[in-house]
């Protein structure tokens, strides 16, 4: 509770500091030092710039419990607290003692450096408190906690516009609707993307770095089949939709995934390829590593796996066998009819992009798809 008071309390402080003129005070200080140590004095250079330390200490010292919320920010602040850190040593007098005149002009450039950059972060900080954090845009309410101004957003909400009306156009109104999130930081696996929709809270995240062009229209439209799924579609139709893509391909069984696990467990966990040599059914060496590299974004690598196993858990064998995506693909020359080849790796995936392209009019070449994506309509 006292590190969170601490925290709050610098935070204001950092808002209240009139870093504008520290840095204007900083320049004339620079430029005297610059002068005598240009007329060699360097004992007084020494002394002023010794001096000018001390100015800068309260400083650091704010810094050091400052939080900020908005992700951006927070990189650029972690980046001005490393320099100003590094300032916390180079006004002690016993570093001094040779090589003032080198020292002291490339430390120089390092504080203006950190200053600049601290007159930005505020100036960001002291805009935040008169940005809305939260408004109404047509069915949908816009979540702007990081505080991103109107002309950083303006660009995805026309994006958003084009998505719903062509989604509103072709019939699926009833899906647009709750919590648009603004953000600079997709998963890590879809940085670029234009947007992200999280089946957890119902949410689609939108990026201020997406722009106007019509594959960002088709990311958002996709985005919107997995809502369309989850919660327009009925458990009927997705079963129906799901036996319907998976027809005609072999499924990775609850034996292969034991297989596989085991043969982890007999390569203790080293590496994938180590491990391939232990498996019993040949045909999983294909499919292995995707299988892998799918569940290690969601849950693991192969360290805490050992660890883990070594400590007796079940969470990572529940996971690595059990996963809530258990349709695999064995034979991966038999993968199911999609729209694209990213619509093969899961029925989800080619629900959304099935749904894209009948919202957007592209041609869906194979009766199959279409039959298939009228078992949900």
């Amino acid at each position: 509770m006292i590190v969170s008071a601490q925290k709050i309390a610098s935070r204001y402080k950092f808002a209240l500091l009139d870093l504008k003129q520290t840095y204007r005070d900083f320049l004339t200080k620079k430029a005297e030092i610059d002068n005598l140590l240009r007329d060699e004095k360097i004992t007084e250079a020494k002394q002023r710039f010794i001096e000018l330390g001390n100015d800068l200490s309260p400083l650091t010292q704010i810094l050091k419990g400052l939080v900020i919320t908005r992700p951006d920010e927070q990189r650029k602040l972690k980046n001005v607290k490393q320099w100003l850190h590094r300032l916390t040593y180079p006004f002690d007098p016993k570093y001094l003692n040779e090589g003032s005149d080198y020292w002291i002009p490339n430390t120089l450039e390092t504080i203006e450096e950190a200053l600049k950059s601290l007159v930005r972060v505020q100036d960001r900080l002291q805009g935040y408190s008169s940005i809305e954090k939260e408004f109404q845009h047509g069915p949908f309410r816009i979540i702007n906690k990081y505080g991103y101004k109107p002309e950083e957003y303006a660009e995805p909400l026309r994006l958003l516009d084009a998505a719903s009306d062509a989604i509103q156009k072709a019939g699926f109104g009833a899906i647009l609707y709750g919590d648009i999130i603004l953000t600079n930081r997709l998963m890590s696996y879809v940085s670029k993307a234009a947007g992200l929709y999280d089946a957890r809270n119902d949410s689609v995240s939108l990026s201020v770095e997406a722009r106007y062009r019509y594959n960002a229209i088709y990311t958002l439209v996709h985005e919107f089949g997995h809502r369309m799924w989850y919660k327009q579609l009925s458990s009927a139709q997705r079963e129906a939709y799901d036996k319907h893509f998976y027809s005609g391909s072999t499924i990775l069984s609850l034996e292969d995934r034991e297989d596989m696990f085991q043969a982890l467990v007999k390569a203790e966990f080293r590496s994938i390829r180590e491990a391939i040599r232990y498996l019993k059914n040949p045909k999983l060496k294909e499919i292995f590593a995707p299988y892998w590299k799918e569940l290690r974004g969601n849950y693991f690598d192969l360290q805490s796996m050992a660890k883990s196993h070594a400590r007796g858990e079940k969470f990572v064998y529940n996971n690595f066998v059990h996963p809530r995506s258990t349709r695999w693909i064995l034979d991966i020359d038999r993968k199911p009819l999609s729209v694209s080849d990213y619509g093969q790796t899961h029925v989800r995936e080619d629900y959304a992009e099935t749904f894209a392209h009948y919202v957007l009019g592209l041609r869906i070449v194979h009766p199959q798809i279409l039959e298939r994506f009228n078992l949900a309509l």
